[in-house]
């Protein structure tokens, strides 16, 4: 039986050529950490299909385990680069962790049936 695909739901580029730079390098390194994952051909894909629909990445449709590790990998970059004082030293990357952590609100927002913690709610 085939996953149910749903809409990612959030559209992650903006105005800011920074920022979009920061994000899809932080994406390419969301790839490279992902090489053990059983599912990482799926994630791999699916983080091609971000960068090759900037514009239209509301409409891309992913695999709720696959939208589950992007979450966490976001969730984890924002700490990294916003929420800790790691790069307090640099305004960029500071910038694009807070992007990070916007984007890590929008997708629980637009996915409400995902827990802050990652977890899904039985509600399928």
């Amino acid at each position: 039986m085939e996953k149910q695909k749903i809409k990612l739901g959030v559209q992650i580029y903006g105005r800011s050529e920074k920022i979009n730079g920061y994000l899809s390098g932080e994406f390419g390194m969301f790839d490279e950490c992902a090489t053990s994952e059983p599912e990482y051909e799926r994630y791999v894909s699916f983080l091609d299909s971000i960068n090759k629909n900037r514009l239209q990445t509301k409409d891309i449709l992913v695999d709720h385990d696959i939208l589950l590790f992007f979450l966490n990998d976001v969730e984890n970059r924002a700490s990294i680069d916003y929420h800790e004082p790691h790069y307090s030293y640099d305004k960029d990357i500071t910038a694009g962790g807070m992007a990070m952590d916007r984007l890590h609100k929008r997708i629980l927002k637009a996915h409400p049936q995902i827990t802050h913690a990652g977890f899904l709610r039985h509600s399928f």
